[in-house]
């Protein structure tokens, strides 16, 4: 089972990265990153950059769980 806690809308990008390297290329694709983004919170950020915010969320968290259901450490 998954016991990794969710990736919240209030994280900022940097709490993202610093918990999951692995979801910067999913941000970077985003245009998003620790630069000028990092201290924005994820809701801060797909406003800004006029991205869907529970899109967002739904593929940051599809991409820390592997095919075959594993958590990706």
């Amino acid at each position: 089972m998954n016991d990794l806690p969710p990736i919240e809308p209030t994280l900022t990008i940097n709490d993202v990265v610093e918990r999951h390297p692995q979801l910067m290329p999913v941000l970077a694709g985003h245009g998003l990153d620790l630069c000028c983004g990092g201290p924005l919170t994820l809701r801060q950020a797909a406003e800004q950059h006029g991205l869907d915010l529970e899109a967002l969320v739904a593929e940051l968290t599809a991409a820390l769980v592997t095919d075959a259901g594993a958590v990706i450490r």
